[in-house]
């Protein structure tokens, strides 16, 4: 499926583009560098993708617009939290993420990761690692919205991991799902690539309307990258969790190991329940 480019930005929006853009390579000390006229230009684009103003200005008129105010709402059927991890882009960390929040939420309650990569990567780690805190089970199928009710009986709750192609698992997992988490790494051509996944956000989840929050990944400590792509994703468009991943080998080479307990995993999953994103769940209900 091709995503949809809307309608194309005004004159005024594009000169507030480039203005933005200018501003953000002069506050990163990237003005003076050579070919800065063509990181401009292309940060102007990546802004004008991630606000929207292309991508999602068609599903205005059904409130699709993805707010960076909206409080996370609870999934229906007594499930505290059904999660999906997505997007198109592959090696962002999505199969990591998912199991290790799959991981932590074991810890606290019983929890079902369920695979939909046609590849298996969950699924492979789960038989390398039988004592993991949650149950796997693969479904990488295009009606896993007709039947998640049924693999979910008996837990309280839910992670999806989602492959980076086979739009029909995603849009199925996005529609199944009450949180929406995209994990990207903060360089500007991740950030340009996140289009056809936000095109997917809005168009897959018209009809539950998930909650979605970028998480960052894969961030170099002392660098500007993490600063300049919350700049570009936050300047009018997604919201993006003060949490970070950090770039660490041990998550590369944890793969078939049981996750530990905390870390950046844990905070995240912290910041994921506390009271100002989690609408409704407390941790006596967890």
């Amino acid at each position: 499926m091709t995503p949809s480019r809307g309608r194309q930005p005004s004159s005024l929006v594009v000169a507030t583009l480039h203005e933005e853009a200018v501003a953000f390579c002069q506050r990163f000390g990237l003005i003076a560098i050579p070919g800065s006229r063509r990181l401009v230009r292309k940060v102007s684009e990546v802004l004008g993708v991630v606000r929207g103003e292309r991508r999602l200005a068609s599903h205005s008129a059904r409130d699709r617009s993805i707010r960076a105010d909206a409080p996370l709402s609870t999934a229906h059927g007594g499930l505290v939290i059904q999660l999906a991890v997505v997007n198109l882009k592959g090696g962002v960390g999505k199969t990591t993420t998912a199991v290790h929040l799959a991981a932590s939420l074991g810890r606290k309650a019983p929890t079902l990761l369920v695979d939909t990569d046609p590849q298996g990567s969950a699924s492979r780690w789960a038989q390398l690692s039988p004592e993991l805190p949650y149950r796997t089970v693969a479904y990488p199928h295009h009606n896993l919205k007709t039947r998640l009710p049924g693999l979910a009986q008996g837990y309280q709750h839910v992670v999806l991991d989602t492959p980076p192609g086979h739009i029909a698992i995603v849009q199925a997992a996005v529609a199944s799902a009450s949180v929406v988490l995209v994990p990207v790494e903060p360089y500007l051509m991740d950030l340009d690539r996140l289009a056809p996944t936000i095109d997917l956000l809005a168009q897959a989840g018209a009809q539950n309307n998930p909650d979605v929050l970028v998480l960052l990944t894969r961030v170099r400590s002392g660098t500007r990258s993490a600063r300049g792509a919350r700049e570009v994703l936050g300047a009018r468009g997604l919201p993006v969790l003060r949490s970070e991943i950090p770039l660490f080998e041990a998550y590369g080479w944890g793969y078939g190991l049981v996750p530990p307990d905390g870390h950046a995993y844990g905070a995240l999953l912290e910041e994921l329940l506390s009271s100002e994103v989690v609408a409704g769940v407390s941790h006596e209900s967890l």
